[in-house]
């Protein structure tokens, strides 16, 4: 048994006297880009995702998962390989085993209202796959079913964690599934500088999110644009660029449902998000950015179970019996 320390996560959002831009850097990979060095717009259904080496990774797993059900067919060599590798999308199809038919219908219905709140994240489909405890920046947390009794705290329960950065100086994550009753503009901030005003123009009526409990007055906006300033943190997602951004809606060029806005985040200490993953406190997962970036409000199907599913295997069976014998309902 792994010795943890009582969770320090305290959830509920403090209404906090003023609302600040995210100021740390998430670690890049080599050859990654901020986006202030990409001119333009970028990031729909054909666009900065298609470099995504995760993507290609989901791909090949999907790949092995058919060759191990059935005997492969010899490739026609007037086929580039790549098209011999099925999408993304067939993770969705094929990663759920025996519950192919339940995860049909019910990421069916949440896809329903992605293709209505984002069409281009919608056309790229979904997919995800379980990492095997493997802590990778871009990836997710997954809370398993001992997550709030280990870290002591019931609201963790069920909750997916994006993970900004990950290195040698610790790890912080943003939680994607838990919307506060909280709009932009709801409450009256003090912002701290010019650009913010913009940004609580643009965004007025805006759902916040609850990311985590430190620094809670921080507001993080994660989207899928190369603006300027903002942080590439794997290809096609992007952390900043508030003003860019604050600008391009205004002027209609973008929507204020591509950017989902996060208040606070989860912040660990060198080697303590390892303990946690040792001690069984959450799964990891690698996931697509549709299912990273969409909004989390009256969807269908929550997105943990959702993410669980795609995962397939004994993850789809945590994910049932967490819901055996009640009406699923979003979140």
């Amino acid at each position: 048994h792994v010795a943890l320390q009582p969770s320090k996560y305290h959830y509920g959002f403090t209404g906090a006297a003023g609302v600040q831009r995210s100021q740390f850097q998430p670690c890049r990979a080599s050859g990654d880009q901020q986006g202030d060095e990409v001119p333009g717009i970028s990031g729909g259904a054909s666009g900065g995702a298609s470099g995504d080496w995760r993507a290609f990774r989901a791909r090949l797993l999907v790949q092995h998962q058919q060759d191990q059900q059935s005997p492969q067919a010899p490739a026609d060599p007037s086929q580039d390989a790549q098209d011999n590798v099925p999408s993304p999308t067939l993770v969705q199809e094929q990663g759920g085993g025996q519950h192919k038919r339940v995860l049909g219908s019910e990421s069916e219905s949440n896809m329903v209202l992605l293709q209505m709140q984002s069409p281009n994240l919608a056309a790229e489909g979904v997919w995800a796959h379980a990492t095997g405890g493997l802590i990778e920046q871009g990836g997710i947390l997954l809370a398993t079913p001992c997550t709030s009794e280990v870290l002591a705290n019931e609201r963790l329960e069920q909750v997916v964690v994006f993970i900004a950065q990950d290195g040698s100086e610790g790890s912080v994550g943003l939680i994607l599934n838990r919307p506060t009753a909280l709009t932009l503009g709801k409450v009256r901030y003090a912002l701290v500088n010019s650009p913010d005003s913009q940004l609580e123009k643009a965004f007025f009526g805006s759902r916040i999110y609850n990311g985590g409990a430190t620094a809670q007055q921080v507001v993080h906006l994660l989207h899928c644009h190369a603006l300027p300033q903002a942080v590439q943190v794997v290809p096609g997602v992007y952390l900043g660029g508030e003003a860019a951004a604050a600008s391009l809606v205004l002027n209609g060029t973008l929507q204020p449902n591509d950017f989902k806005l996060i208040a606070g985040a989860i912040v660990w200490e060198p080697g303590q998000l390892q303990r946690e993953v040792t001690a069984g406190c959450w799964y990891t997962a690698a996931a697509s950015r549709s299912l990273v970036l969409k909004q989390c409000l009256q969807l269908p199907t929550p997105l943990w179970r959702e993410v669980m599913l795609l995962c397939g295997g004994q993850y789809a069976q945590v994910a049932d019996q967490a819901y055996e014998g009640d009406e699923v309902s979003g979140e």
